[in-house]
């Protein structure tokens, strides 16, 4: 019998491990792939977090209260603000906790986007070597590690789980059960059921990204929460975009106010071509100005070998690449560039008081692809404060199961800020683990 069986090996598998490595106890990472890591080894995992020493250092104000107004706030009132506000008192323990099992961050801090204050922490190097690797190297010889053991099934008496169930049909004793097994972002089948246009979507998680193990909760009785939410995602920085022209290729008409949200903008693209018969997709399109402002070479030229962006000498050419109607394609571009002279955007509302904006008018022009991912499911089960799962019967904690990361449900509503992934698997990685030494004491 194992003392604790943790499902997954991401970073909330492994910080749960590493916190559990040093107590003697028993303690297994079950993980269904071939290699270690899960869809963490496809993030950036940045963390963010407040009051920390490169913050004091460099005289940003900051603090949990408004780390939990950010965080609350871009939940759009869905988030569970207990949970986001143990998630914002927590982050700084939750980065020296990292950085005490041999992580390593860049001596910077980031502002990324609708944060208030520069709060986002990046790995030194690479997700793998600065955070991944040294969290596993910790617990080689002390936590019990199998890949390509998938477990499907989960044994209950009343509300505790006896022991967990293999594919093989193999039966495990577990006196503790924790599940860090991310989220179901290729389960198209799955989330055509809970939310049909984010099936439009493409994924850089890994291909068994699926509701596996969210089946496996809800049979013994989890709740469901927010499954029907998702974090959209695209494979270039967002910010950009205020400063382009957007055009819905299904039909050659501007799109929307391209300064929306990353959730708002994903949404107008998707719908647009949900609408459509052919589902051609949407680009951006910025002109010389644009571009010498936004990209340094070294990423235009990345771009452009990507083929996410094209170049055009004039829009004639555009139109003819696109298959829009020249005439009503170049109709669109005068009449946005007509707002400019107005500085009233009467179709969208943009607000065009940003000096940074222009008239989309000088040679040449490019046109971005965009293209929505999903690589983040906002729902999944819901657990308390310990992380404990809430039993749909009782709505008390099962005794001895937690859910750990992306595979709970609730807590970041309708968006998650930049970094704050990371640091709910790492503060509820944290959380769980001091209510187990409890439980096992």
């Amino acid at each position: 019998m194992y003392d604790v069986i943790i499902v997954g090996s991401g970073l909330a598998g492994m910080c749960v491990a590493n916190l559990l490595s040093d107590t003697g106890k028993k303690v297994a990472i079950f993980e269904k792939q071939n290699m270690l890591f899960g869809s963490s080894r496809y993030s950036t995992l940045n963390l963010a977090t407040c009051e920390n020493s490169l913050q004091k250092s460099l005289g940003i104000k900051d603090n949990a209260t408004t780390f939990l107004d950010d965080m609350y706030g871009f939940s759009g009132g869905f988030g569970d603000k207990k949970l986001l506000e143990i998630l914002a008192i927590n982050s700084n323990l939750a980065l020296k906790t990292l950085q005490s099992f041999g992580c390593e961050y860049k001596d910077e801090i980031f502002l990324k986007d609708y944060h208030s204050v520069a709060r986002v922490c990046e790995p030194k190097h690479s997700a793998i070597k600065s955070i991944l690797n040294p969290l596993h190297q910790r617990i080689i010889n002390k936590v019990d590690i199998f890949l390509e053991q998938e477990i499907v099934d989960l044994e209950k008496n009343g509300s505790k789980i006896d022991a967990v169930i293999l594919k093989d049909d193999t039966k495990l004793k577990a006196k503790i059960v924790v599940f860090a097994t991310g989220g179901f972002s290729r389960d198209k089948e799955f989330i055509h059921l809970q939310n049909p246009l984010a099936s439009f979507t493409k994924s850089q998680t890994t291909a068994q990204s699926n509701a596996n193990s969210l089946k496996t909760l809800l049979k013994v009785g989890a709740i469901p929460v927010q499954v029907e939410l998702m974090r959209y995602a695209f494979n270039f920085g967002i910010e950009i975009l205020p400063y382009s022209l957007i055009i819905d290729i299904n039909t050659g008409q501007r799109l929307c106010d391209e300064s929306k949200t990353r959730q708002e903008l994903a949404y107008e693209i998707l719908h647009a071509d949900k609408v459509s018969k052919f589902a051609k997709g949407s680009i951006a399109l910025f002109d010389e100005y644009a571009i010498k402002t936004l990209f340094s070479k070294e990423l235009l030229q990345s771009y452009i070998d990507k083929s996410m962006i094209k170049i055009f000498n004039n829009t004639f050419d555009i139109a003819e690449f696109f298959g829009l109607d020249n005439n009503k394609f170049d109709s669109q571009i005068k009449l946005y560039n007509s707002y400019f002279d107005s500085g009233i955007d009467t179709k969208f509302g943009k607000n065009l008081l940003n000096p940074a904006y222009k008239k989309l008018e000088k040679a040449p022009f490019y046109a971005l692809n965009l293209e929505v991912y999903l690589n983040y499911t906002q729902g999944g089960v819901a657990i308390n404060e310990h992380s404990q799962v809430i039993n749909i019967k009782t709505f008390q904690p099962f005794s001895n199961l937690f859910v750990v990361g992306e595979a709970s449900g609730g807590v970041h509503g309708m968006g998650r800020l930049n970094g704050c992934s990371s640091l709910e698997c790492v503060v509820f990685a944290m959380q769980c683990a001091k209510k187990i030494k409890e439980i096992l004491a």
